[in-house]
């Protein structure tokens, strides 16, 4: 309805019932208040109204999305942008790195949310498979964070819209059998809403031995 809207006549006694709505688009950040005032005026006499305040207020959302590629990749190459998974099934990248050289990823944190979340990341500690056993280190920038990410988790904030990247290191050594895949998962949850997580999968496989023949005519 175009508004001032006229009522009309009520007689004594009498009510009538509008409705209002109010959407929420993608500015309001979380617990942010919109009030809508409604007043009613007396076509008769100005001076006899009431008003009403409604209050809408924006809820929480910690929603953490990852992305995840090889380190060496460009940042188009990454995969996950808002999927969201526990067990990953998409967000998952592959590789196969050639016997005494390590695999490289990078994660990317994104706070999905409308307000600031802190959020706990956990990974894949190193282990053995295949005969021998498999390094995994993990990075923030230059830092080491191995102890917490494999640990308790490592803690970071982020506001709206905003993301971070750490970086995961694989190596195997040389007992391990070729062909062995060890996997590594990468999850993210909020400090505040432990439903809202994310989960993706590193697969590392210990390449063969490249033989390289060369000959030449006499």
């Amino acid at each position: 309805i175009a508004l001032p809207y006229v009522l009309g006549t009520l007689n004594s006694n009498v009510t009538a019932t509008l409705t209002a709505v109010v959407t929420v688009g993608s500015g309001p950040v979380g617990g942010e208040i919109h009030n809508l005032y409604i007043t009613s005026t007396s076509w008769g006499n100005a001076v006899i109204s009431d008003t009403v305040r409604c209050a809408t207020q924006v809820g929480n959302s910690y929603r953490v999305d990852e992305l995840v590629k090889l380190n060496s990749e460009t940042a188009g190459a990454y995969i996950g942008n808002n999927i969201y998974e526990v067990s990953p099934s998409v967000q998952v990248r592959t590789y196969s790195a050639d016997v005494n050289a390590t695999a490289s990823y990078t994660v990317r944190i994104e706070n999905d949310g409308n307000i600031t979340n802190t959020m706990v990341v956990t990974g894949t500690a190193s282990g053995a498979l295949g005969g021998g056993n498999w390094t995994v280190t993990y990075y923030d920038g230059a830092a080491n964070i191995t102890a917490d990410m494999t640990g308790g988790g490592y803690s970071i904030a982020l506001g709206q819209a905003i993301s971070r990247e750490i970086r995961a290191e694989v190596r195997a050594d040389a007992g391990v059998s070729l062909g062995t895949v060890y996997p590594i998962y990468i999850r993210t949850r909020s400090n505040y809403d432990a439903a809202m997580s994310d989960t993706v999968r590193a697969n590392t496989s210990k390449g063969a031995y490249k033989p390289d023949l060369l000959y030449s005519l006499p």
